[in-house]
């Protein structure tokens, strides 16, 4: 539970910065990434530890991809990664189809002007620290839930 609320804790600090600078803080990530190697090594799930590196460290291989495609921004990719890490295979398709949801509902709020958006050579960016933040999220809510 302590857990949970310092993850919450630091997801909101992100998604906040990132509504505001557009930017992830790096300490944020790094918080995120030792906190689930800790947490891993605390609870003696060195076996999980190893499956979500696994997963996370492949699917940061194609955020990358995304980010040298300019399609999202390097601290996109990176809370991107540490949220495979943290959630593995097992929650990846509810985060997904959460996290698109988000992004639907945040591209819409922007097209209104309701929430913060910049517009660069005629493209409206958002920031995906709140989405990602969000759908991290309920999937943490929905995990506890059935546990």
């Amino acid at each position: 539970m302590l857990i949970d609320l310092a993850v919450a804790a630091v997801l909101v600090w992100a998604a906040t910065e990132d509504l505001r600078r557009f930017r992830i803080p790096n300490r944020a990530v790094a918080l995120l990434a030792g906190g689930f190697l800790g947490a891993s090594l605390l609870q003696g799930h060195v076996g999980l530890l190893l499956v979500h590196v696994t997963f996370a460290a492949c699917g940061f291989a194609l955020l990358i991809g995304a980010f040298a495609a300019r399609m999202i921004g390097g601290g996109d990719a990176k809370l991107l990664g540490v949220a495979l890490l943290w959630l593995g295979p097992e929650s990846a398709l509810a985060f997904a189809i959460l996290l698109l949801c988000a992004v639907l509902l945040y591209t819409a709020g922007a097209r209104f002007g309701l929430v913060p958006s910049r517009t660069t050579n005629g493209r409206t960016r958002i920031p995906f620290g709140p989405c990602i933040s969000a759908a991290w999220l309920v999937v943490m809510g929905l995990q506890r839930a059935l546990l």
